[in-house]
């Protein structure tokens, strides 16, 4: 039963893999070790480096890019208002700042100081908060 659960699945990933297993082959490990149970315990498949190359944007890409968050065909209702305002701000902020997606989806209007260009940032990886220095230029 547990090599069959341990076993990749078609429909996963590497990493997805061991990201399900690994629980289980802790708490064999847990268990054998205070001799409750004699279960062999599986080899975990092993991560493949990744081959992702980078695409470094032109210049034109990016004005093209930011050129459709700006004109984005608002839906009716306020939900679409809303769409229409913060798309572009969503996309710039992540452009300028090197955040992480989540990081930015997670703001909130009192985490940004537009004043004094500080973004505090509470939900991040690994939970640490942090606070993300704007210079003056990125304001105007």
């Amino acid at each position: 039963m547990v090599d069959q659960w341990c076993k990749k699945r078609d429909t996963e990933s590497i990493h997805s893999c061991i990201s399900r297993i690994y629980p289980v082959l802790s708490f064999l490990r847990y268990a054998n070790a205070r001799g409750l149970t004699d279960v062999n315990i599986p080899a975990a498949p092993r991560a493949i480096p990744g081959t992702y190359i980078l695409h470094a944007f032109t210049a034109e890409e990016l004005q093209f890019f930011f050129n459709s968050c700006d004109s984005i065909n608002a839906k009716y209702g306020l939900i679409g208002k809303i769409n229409k305002i913060t798309v572009p701000v969503f996309f710039r902020l992540l452009y300028s700042s090197g955040m992480r997606t989540a990081e930015v989806r997670l703001l909130r209007r009192g985490d940004v100081n537009l004043g004094n260009g500080v973004v505090s940032i509470k939900y991040s990886k690994g939970y640490n908060p942090h606070l993300l220095y704007f210079t003056t230029l990125c304001w105007i």
